[in-house]
């Protein structure tokens, strides 16, 4: 479900417990358009660097894996990180050549990978900035960018279990 949706249905609710009369129902109408235009229009913004997480509790399944990616680029997400992978320490290296080719991807997994592994996902346009990368003890990833007028932008994917 989008986030559009999501919107929609919070209103729809909101509207049955709203007994006001309907003009004051109407003047929600066109707030929660404006809202939704509004979102759209910092979607579509290209002068704005979109960053995105999800905890996907698995990224094994290859139809999953799609999704996700095509969600984010349906959204112009520019950089998007990923944890609780679970993806098996020897597959985590190929993963890439599975996925689509408008992102380069930083993958880290634990040889027991069950409840760990974390991702980051960087549109290629953006790729040719990094000047550094470091993965470490199959819970975080961290990029540095330099972007245009020198400004630099440190990105770090982290996940720690609840218990630690």
């Amino acid at each position: 479900m989008s986030g559009t949706q999501k919107i929609s249905t919070i209103y729809n609710y909101n509207n049955k417990l709203d007994n006001s009369p309907s003009v004051h129902n109407t003047s929600k109408k066109l707030k929660h358009f404006h809202h939704s235009s509004f979102i759209q229009s910092l979607i579509n913004n290209s002068n704005i660097l979109k960053i995105a997480h999800h905890n996907v509790m698995s990224f094994i399944n290859s139809t999953k894996q799609n999704q996700i990616i095509q969600k984010a680029l349906l959204n112009n997400i520019d950089i998007l990180g990923l944890s609780k992978t679970n993806l098996p320490f020897g597959d985590a290296k190929f993963q890439k050549s599975y996925l689509s080719d408008d992102y380069v991807y930083f993958f880290k997994s634990a040889k027991l990978h069950k409840g760990s592994g974390v991702s980051l996902c960087i549109k290629k346009a953006l790729s040719n900035h990094i000047f550094y990368h470091h993965q470490s003890f199959e819970r975080y990833i961290l990029i540095d960018l330099q972007l245009c007028n020198k400004q630099k932008l440190h990105i770090i994917q982290l996940y720690l279990h609840a218990n630690n």
